[in-house]
């Protein structure tokens, strides 16, 4: 259905070497910066897809307690974002989580990081809750 976004220009090579890098670059610095960079300019990936990859290699490499998380457009920024920001008070919102950039996929992972650790979950667990409680319909 989307193979076309995910795999753009990229040969199947380019793809393999760019993920090689990505998982590399997170075991040695334990940041997934220089992966996102990588993905998001060799590739020209979304974000969508760029948050599942990393999340994945993440969990491949062993990171349980608080990995990456996926971001997506139907569930988080449709829904969950216009909810949290709508119950922020006037003038302190923070910038929006849409968008490419490692910005926006940082304020979300942040909001993620505080929500999961007032309850003493996984950033895995609470991405989870959230994405089964918002998939459902609202009356």
């Amino acid at each position: 259905r989307t193979s076309g976004k995910i795999y753009g220009s990229g040969s199947l090579q380019e793809i393999h070497d760019a993920l090689s890098h990505s998982a590399s670059s997170i075991c040695e610095t334990c940041s997934i910066a220089e992966a996102w960079s990588v993905l998001r300019f060799r590739l020209n990936w979304s974000s969508v897809l760029m948050s599942k990859t990393l999340h994945f290699i993440c969990r491949a490499q062993g990171v349980s307690r608080d990995p990456a998380v996926p971001i997506d457009n139907a569930i988080v920024r449709s829904k969950v974002w216009p909810a949290f920001k709508s119950r922020l008070v006037k003038g302190m919102c923070p910038d929006s989580w849409d968008g490419d950039g490692l910005g926006a996929y940082q304020r979300y992972m942040t909001a993620i990081l505080e929500w999961a650790s007032q309850r003493g979950w996984t950033t895995t667990e609470m991405e989870s809750t959230i994405f089964d409680e918002y998939k459902r319909p609202r009356n």
